[in-house]
């Protein structure tokens, strides 16, 4: 019955115990009462009270069922764990075993790669626990997103769930920008938008790199990054090229792991390459241009001998660049100067007005206009520098209006006066006219028995007019002829006095288009970049 009462104290609940220790005592107080067989059967109906109560008989032996959830069972409780990368090795916190777990087995289920890890030491899926030890569990987590992977840890009885859950996918698919070449130095890039995907949770674009980058989400305005991006929006990215030429200039952009790199290089400085024109000629545009660069001058004017010192005008300049298809050809005509004696310079430069004294009285011609032309377009004109005469200088080319001429300071005689953009210069006024520019063409300088001739005008798209001849004495040098350009990026820029407009290009050669001292004006100069 002892036996019987002790089992029954370690395996039965309290109440169950109390109960069975109640009958034993209501069976002594009859014992006590009661003598033979009386006391044989209080005692054996006693003993099927305890047995009723505490579990069933298994072979003339009461069996006491495992008591789950009980309050004096060891456990090892290991909290979940989410957010977690896919396939990490992953290992909950340490329990500690006290008295109560101190020889005690445990084992680990589930996923195959559920483990105990006892005091730092990989263990295998069972152990014999011991008081202080440090136990962990280790699981190898889901290779899928969101998912869930489950350890089963089974110890004194009683089975507790540790779960480990991957994080939601934010890996975004990869993604990449078109690099950008050929962009034109300090200018601002666009790329091409770029659609982002392949995760579920909003993540943060941080952008980075030379030429102040900006981002911009499905069309919002570019702005610093870092931006917030979702699934399925698009992303552009905006910088500076770089300032130089053949330079590069890289961007950087991350997406919670998954960028590149966008880089923008500029391209060569364009119109490298030059053909140099000195006198006429044509020019076939070569395979794979499509852009060309003119430069002219136009040609100077005639210097006047009678006085030392007596200077026609230079050539004016003009820059453009201009379509052209391959194939193309150009006709390129350079303006010639015009002469000390009257004969303007071709095409298009004004005669000098004749004179009547012996000692070269003659006004000197203007200076021929440059042009290119294809067929029958005009690309761009240079106008030439207006002719001088007797203390008289000639008006320098244009610039979009030609240089007046000079004049003797004698009442009713003046210069002819610059071509403008849309008329000719007008002839100086005496006794002895010139006459007006027109288009393409300088007038002619007054004479025809004036004591001195005026100076023709220079040509131009509209040409100078020419100076006044003066009867007794006086008159005035030719106006300069204006310049002129289709196509983009157009400079034109005048002369002064005697010197050609735009000296310090690089492709001037020194002398072309000056004006005559004492003498004939230089011809103009035709330049072609490609």
């Amino acid at each position: 019955m002892l036996k019987l009462l002790l089992r029954s104290a370690r395996g039965a609940a309290g109440i169950e115990y109390g109960m069975a220790l109640a009958l034993v005592a209501v069976a002594a107080i009859f014992a006590v009462t009661q003598t033979g067989d009386e006391v044989e059967d209080i005692f054996i109906s006693a003993t099927s009270s305890i047995e009723a109560v505490a579990g069933e008989q298994v072979g003339g032996e009461v069996q006491i069922p495992a008591q789950q959830g009980s309050e004096n069972r060891f456990t090892m409780v290991f909290g979940d764990i989410s957010g977690v990368s896919r396939s990490a090795a992953t290992m909950s916190a340490a329990v500690a075993v006290d008295g109560d777990g101190d020889g005690l087995s445990a084992s680990i289920s589930g996923d195959p790669s559920c483990e105990f890890v006892v005091d730092d030491v990989a263990s295998g899926s069972s152990v014999t626990l011991t008081e202080g030890n440090l136990v962990q569990a280790r699981v190898t987590s889901s290779d899928e997103f969101a998912s869930a992977v489950n350890c089963y840890v089974s110890v004194d009885g009683g089975t507790e769930t540790w779960t480990v859950t991957t994080k939601q996918d934010d890996e975004p698919d990869a993604f990449a920008f078109f690099d950008a070449e050929g962009a034109a130095p300090g200018d601002t890039v666009v790329s091409d938008p770029v659609p982002v995907g392949g995760f579920d949770v909003p993540l943060s674009l941080i952008v980075f790199g030379d030429g102040l980058p900006r981002v911009s989400v499905d069309e919002s305005a570019f702005a610093e990054a870092p931006a917030t991006v979702t699934s399925g929006q698009e992303i552009r990215l905006r910088a500076n090229a770089p300032a130089g030429y053949l330079e590069s200039g890289t961007v950087f952009y991350d997406l919670n792991g998954t960028g590149g790199e966008w880089t923008i290089t500029t391209g060569e400085a364009p119109f490298q390459n030059a053909v140099v024109f000195e006198s006429n000629g044509t020019w076939v545009v070569p395979d794979g241009v499509t852009t060309i660069r003119l430069k002219l001058w136009g040609a100077g004017g005639g210097g006047e001998r009678r006085q030392a010192d007596d200077w026609g005008g230079g050539g004016g300049f003009v820059q453009s660049d201009i379509a052209v298809t391959p194939g193309e050809s150009l006709v390129v005509t350079v303006g010639t100067g015009g002469s000390w004696n009257r004969t303007g310079g071709l095409p298009g430069g004004g005669t000098g007005g004749a004179g009547q004294e012996s000692n070269s009285p003659n006004g000197a011609g203007g200076g021929g206009r440059s042009e290119v032309l294809s067929g029958s377009i005009r690309l761009a004109i240079a106008g030439g520098g207006g002719g001088s005469w007797t203390g008289g200088y000639g008006g320098a080319g244009g610039g979009s209006v030609g240089q007046d001429g000079y004049y003797y300071d004698e009442t009713g005689v003046s210069s002819g006066l610059g071509g403008t953009q849309t008329a000719g210069g007008a002839g100086g006024s005496s006794s002895r006219p010139g006459t007006a520019g027109t288009a393409l063409n300088g007038g002619a300088g007054g004479g025809s028995g004036a004591s001195f001739g005026g100076g023709g005008g220079g040509a131009g798209y509209f040409g100078g007019g020419g100076g006044a001849g003066y009867l007794s004495g006086g008159g005035g040098g030719g106006g300069g002829g204006s310049s002129y350009a289709t196509g983009a990026n157009i400079i034109l820029t005048a002369g002064s006095d005697d010197v050609p407009g735009n000296i310090g290009d690089e492709d001037y050669i020194a002398g072309k288009a000056t004006g005559g001292h004492d003498g004939n004006g230089s011809p103009g100069l035709i330049v072609i970049r490609y």
